[in-house]
């Protein structure tokens, strides 16, 4: 009964980045019964779909498909000042995919 509500509501898609209980992931399928989501470090995990509707999920991507992150960013003690500042302000040269 649950995999029909999410398949019909669909508050999570193929595709979003969502959390539950603690596991971020990018959702890869929902089917009648789980759904499977895959992690950044390449493991998949798949529950339950009821575990989808009983606990709180955060869905990065519902509204959005753009995410917003932080990069820590580190330069050696002997580069020049006015290169960091200048490739630190600089826009990025690529796209970063999910």
């Amino acid at each position: 009964m649950s995999g029909l509500i999410l398949i019909i509501e669909q508050p999570i898609r193929v595709d979003d980045l969502i959390e539950v209980e603690s596991q971020r992931g990018i959702v890869v399928d929902v089917g009648a019964r789980c759904t499977r989501m895959g992690r950044d470090d390449g493991v998949d995990l798949m529950g339950p779909n009821s575990r989808l509707l009983e606990n709180t999920v955060i869905n990065r991507t519902l509204a959005d498909p753009r995410i917003r992150t932080s990069i820590r960013v580190g330069f050696s003690r002997t580069a020049r000042r006015r290169n960091v500042s200048r490739r630190s302000w600089s826009k990025p040269r690529g796209t970063i995919r999910r």
